[in-house]
Protein backbone atom coordinates (compact mmCIF):
# COMPACT_ATOMS: atom_id res chain seq x y z
CA UNK A 1 0.00 0.00 0.00
CA UNK A 2 1.52 3.32 -1.06
CA UNK A 3 0.46 6.40 0.82
CA UNK A 4 0.47 9.83 -0.81
CA UNK A 5 2.96 11.87 1.20
CA UNK A 6 4.32 15.33 0.51
CA UNK A 7 8.03 14.54 0.71
CA UNK A 8 10.12 11.54 -0.18
CA UNK A 9 12.57 11.48 2.72
CA UNK A 10 14.77 8.42 3.13
CA UNK A 11 13.28 7.78 6.57
CA UNK A 12 9.81 7.89 5.06
CA UNK A 13 10.76 5.52 2.28
CA UNK A 14 12.31 3.12 4.78
CA UNK A 15 9.16 2.94 6.90
CA UNK A 16 6.60 2.81 4.10
CA UNK A 17 7.04 -0.91 3.22
CA UNK A 18 6.20 -1.85 6.82
CA UNK A 19 2.83 -0.10 6.59
CA UNK A 20 0.58 -2.56 4.76
CA UNK A 21 -2.42 -4.75 5.45
CA UNK A 22 -0.13 -7.47 6.72
CA UNK A 23 0.90 -5.22 9.60
CA UNK A 24 -1.52 -5.84 12.47
CA UNK A 25 -0.80 -2.54 14.21
CA UNK A 26 -1.60 -0.54 11.08
CA UNK A 27 -4.85 -2.46 10.55
CA UNK A 28 -5.91 -1.87 14.14
CA UNK A 29 -5.12 1.84 13.93
CA UNK A 30 -7.12 2.24 10.72
CA UNK A 31 -10.05 0.33 12.24
CA UNK A 32 -10.06 2.41 15.43
CA UNK A 33 -9.89 5.70 13.53
CA UNK A 34 -12.70 4.57 11.20
CA UNK A 35 -14.84 3.61 14.21
CA UNK A 36 -14.19 6.98 15.80
CA UNK A 37 -15.25 8.74 12.62
CA UNK A 38 -18.29 6.49 12.28
CA UNK A 39 -19.45 7.58 15.75
CA UNK A 40 -19.28 11.18 14.62
CA UNK A 41 -21.65 10.36 11.74
CA UNK A 42 -19.32 10.61 8.75
CA UNK A 43 -20.10 8.63 5.58
CA UNK A 44 -18.08 5.48 4.86
CA UNK A 45 -15.87 7.07 2.16
CA UNK A 46 -14.90 9.94 4.46
CA UNK A 47 -14.13 7.47 7.25
CA UNK A 48 -11.67 5.61 5.01
CA UNK A 49 -10.13 8.81 3.68
CA UNK A 50 -9.80 10.27 7.16
CA UNK A 51 -8.19 7.11 8.52
CA UNK A 52 -5.64 7.06 5.70
CA UNK A 53 -4.95 10.77 6.13
CA UNK A 54 -4.34 10.21 9.85
CA UNK A 55 -2.00 7.29 9.11
CA UNK A 56 -0.11 9.42 6.59
CA UNK A 57 0.25 12.19 9.18
CA UNK A 58 1.61 9.73 11.75
CA UNK A 59 4.10 8.32 9.24
CA UNK A 60 5.19 11.81 8.22
CA UNK A 61 5.77 12.82 11.84
CA UNK A 62 7.77 9.65 12.51
CA UNK A 63 9.85 10.18 9.37
CA UNK A 64 10.60 13.78 10.35
CA UNK A 65 11.63 12.67 13.84
CA UNK A 66 13.95 10.01 12.42
CA UNK A 67 15.41 12.47 9.92
CA UNK A 68 16.08 14.99 12.70
CA UNK A 69 17.74 12.29 14.77
CA UNK A 70 19.94 11.23 11.85
CA UNK A 71 20.90 14.84 11.14
CA UNK A 72 21.77 15.42 14.79
CA UNK A 73 24.05 12.37 14.79
CA UNK A 74 25.79 13.45 11.57
CA UNK A 75 26.38 16.99 12.89
CA UNK A 76 27.79 15.54 16.11
CA UNK A 77 30.18 13.23 14.27
CA UNK A 78 31.36 16.06 12.00
CA UNK A 79 31.97 18.26 15.04
CA UNK A 80 33.99 15.52 16.73
CA UNK A 81 36.04 14.95 13.60
CA UNK A 82 36.72 18.70 13.37
CA UNK A 83 38.21 18.61 16.88
CA UNK A 84 41.16 16.49 15.71
CA UNK A 85 42.75 19.11 13.39
CA UNK A 86 41.83 21.86 15.87
CA UNK A 87 43.73 20.06 18.63
CA UNK A 88 46.73 19.50 16.34
CA UNK A 89 46.81 23.17 15.33
CA UNK A 90 46.50 24.28 18.93
CA UNK A 91 49.36 22.04 20.00
CA UNK A 92 51.63 23.24 17.17
CA UNK A 93 50.91 26.90 17.97
CA UNK A 94 51.77 26.32 21.63
CA UNK A 95 55.13 24.87 20.59
CA UNK A 96 55.86 27.88 18.38
CA UNK A 97 54.84 30.27 21.14
CA UNK A 98 57.08 28.51 23.70
CA UNK A 99 60.08 28.45 21.39
CA UNK A 100 59.78 32.20 20.65
CA UNK A 101 59.41 32.95 24.38
CA UNK A 102 62.52 30.92 25.19
CA UNK A 103 64.54 32.72 22.51
CA UNK A 104 63.65 36.12 23.95
CA UNK A 105 64.72 35.14 27.43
Amino acid sequence: MRLPLKWKEPANEARRPTQDWGNRTTSQLLLLVEQLMQRSGLPYQQQKAGAYEYLATILQAKAEMLAFSDTFIVVGVVALIALIPAAMLSRSQRKVFRSTRLRRA
